[in-house]
C-alpha cells in the first residue's frame, strides 16, 4: 500500500471536511466554541486542524522534500532470529520514523553499521540504544537529543532517537532471552488457541499477521524514550496487545461496511454516491455525538497529530506512541458509533441523503485508519 501524503489528504478528505463546515455554517473561529459546545474531548488547536500548513510556524517551505539520513545504531543482523526484544524494538522505531518523515514529505535514506559523516548535510536522526553515542567523527554541539555537527564552514542538524530497552516484567531486568521470533510465536499460538475454542476458526497466516502486529503495538505504544515491561515468564507474552487487533478489527468492519454499499449500489439497492459538491447543505444530517466525534477528534487533527510526530523525530524527541494512542481512539470512536448506528439504511428515498453523507464520512474514516495501519506497518484485515 503507497503511504498517503499531504497531497493525498488535500485532494482526497479536504472537500469532505469542507463540506461538513459548510453545512453547519461554522467559521474558523468558531471551530473551538462549537466542539466544547458539543462536550468532545481534547484540546482544540487551530494549527493542528485541517488547513494548509506550508508557510505556517508548523512547516516551511525549505523543509518541504528535505534530505534525510536515517541511521540505525544496531549491531546484530536485522530480522533474524537470535534479535532480541529490545533490537526488535529499535528495528520498529527505525521503520515507522522513516516512514513519518516520508509522509512529511522528506527523502529518507538508511545507514547501517559505522554512523555516517556530516559532511554531506542532510539531517541525521540516528536510532539507537546509547543515548551518548557520537553521531559523526566531528565535535558535536547541543543538549544531548539534538546536536550540530560541524566540519569546515558545513552544518549538518543530528538527533539521536533513543530507545530504551524491553524489560522483564517478572524480574524489572532487561530481556535478553525472549527472542522477538518467540514472542510472535506464542502470540500466534495464543490466537490460533483462542479462534478454535470460540469456533470461529483462525488460518495460520491471518493469526500470524495478527501476532506480528500485536508485538509491534506493545514495543510502541510505550514511548520508545521509556523501558517496555514485557511478560517474559513461561506462558508470559501470550496476551495479545488488544489495541492492535481491536483496531484491525475494526477496520475490517469498516471495510465490510463499504463494500457492502457498493454492492447493493451494483445491485441497483441503491443510487451510486453523489461526489461532495452536490450534498451542499445536506452534511447537516451528520447530527450525532459520534459523527461530530469522528470528524472534531479524529479526522481534522490528524494530518497534524503525524507532522507532529515527524518533526518530534527530526529533534530527537520520539513520538511514535502518539500514533498508537491516536489508532486506539480512532477505533473506539468508530465501534461505538458502528454499534449505536444503522448506516445501510432501507432503500427509502428520504433516507438516501443521510445514507450518503455517512458513507462519505466513513470513507474519510477509512483514509485513517488505512494511514495509521501504513505508518505503523500492520497489515490490514480485508474481513472479520
Amino acid at each position: 500500500m503507497e503511504i498517503l501524503s499531504w497531497d493525498h489528504w488535500k485532494s482526497e478528505l479536504k472537500e469532505f471536511v469542507d463540506g461538513f463546515i459548510t453545512s453547519e455554517g461554522l467559521q474558523a473561529q468558531t471551530v473551538v466554541d462549537v466542539a466544547q459546545k458539543r462536550h468532545l474531548p481534547g484540546k482544540w488547536d487551530l494549527s493542528l486542524m485541517f488547513v494548509p500548513v506550508v508557510g505556517s510556524a508548523q512547516i516551511a517551505e525549505d523543509d518541504l522534500d528535505q534530505p534525510v539520513t536515517l541511521h540505525l545504531d544496531l549491531n546484530l543482523p536485522p530480522g533474524g532470529p537470535d534479535v532480541t526484544l529490545t533490537a526488535e524494538r529499535q528495528l520498529i522505531a527505525r521503520d515507522v520514523t522513516s516512514r513519518l518523515l516520508r509522509w512529511a514529505g522528506h527523502d529518507v535514506t538508511h545507514s547501517d553499521g559505522d554512523c555516517p559523516p556530516a559532511s554531506d548535510g542532510a539531517p541525521l536522526v540516528c536510532v539507537t540504544t546509547h543515548p551518548r553515542l557520537p553521531l559523526s567523527g566531528e565535535r558535536g554541539e547541543g543538549d544531548g537529543s539534538g546536536v550540530q555537527t560541524e566540519r569546515g564552514d558545513e552544518k549538518r542538524r543530528a538527533a539521536r532517537l533513543v530507545v530504551e530497552p524491553v524489560v522483564s516484567a517478572e524480574t524489572g531486568r532487561k530481556e535478553m532471552e525472549l527472542t522477538a521470533a518467540e514472542l510472535r510465536r506464542r502470540r500466534c499460538a495464543a490466537l490460533l488457541s483462542a479462534g478454535r475454542s470460540r469456533e470461529r476458526g483462525c488460518s495460520p497466516e491471518r493469526a500470524a499477521r495478527l501476532a506480528a502486529a500485536s508485538v509491534a503495538h506493545q514495543l510502541l505504544q510505550v514511548s520508545v524514550g521509556s523501558p517496555c515491561r514485557v511478560a517474559t515468564g513461561p506462558g508470559g507474552g501470550e496476551r495479545p496487545a488488544d489495541g492492535a487487533l481491536f483496531a484491525l478489527y475494526n477496520g475490517a468492519r469498516l471495510r465490510a461496511l463499504l463494500a457492502g454499499f457498493e454492492e447493493r449500489v451494483a445491485a441497483g439497492e441503491y443510487p451510486p454516491l453523489p461526489p461532495v459538491a452536490q450534498l451542499g447543505h445536506k452534511f447537516s444530517a451528520l447530527s450525532t455525538e459520534d459523527e461530530w466525534e469522528l470528524v472534531w477528534r479524529h479526522l481534522l487533527p490528524f494530518p497534524g497529530l503525524v507532522q507532529a510526530c515527524a518533526e518530534a523525530s527530526l529533534a530527537g524527541r520520539p513520538a511514535l506512541h502518539r500514533l498508537c494512542s491516536g489508532l486506539e481512539a480512532l477505533s473506539h470512536t468508530f465501534s461505538r458509533y458502528y454499534s449505536r448506528t444503522h448506516v445501510l439504511t432501507p432503500p427509502l428515498e428520504h433516507l438516501m441523503d443521510t445514507l450518503h453523507v455517512r458513507i462519505h464520512l466513513l470513507k474519510a474514516a477509512q483514509i485513517v485508519f488505512d494511514t495509521y495501519f501504513e505508518l505503523l506497518g500492520y497489515e490490514p484485515l480485508e474481513r472479520m
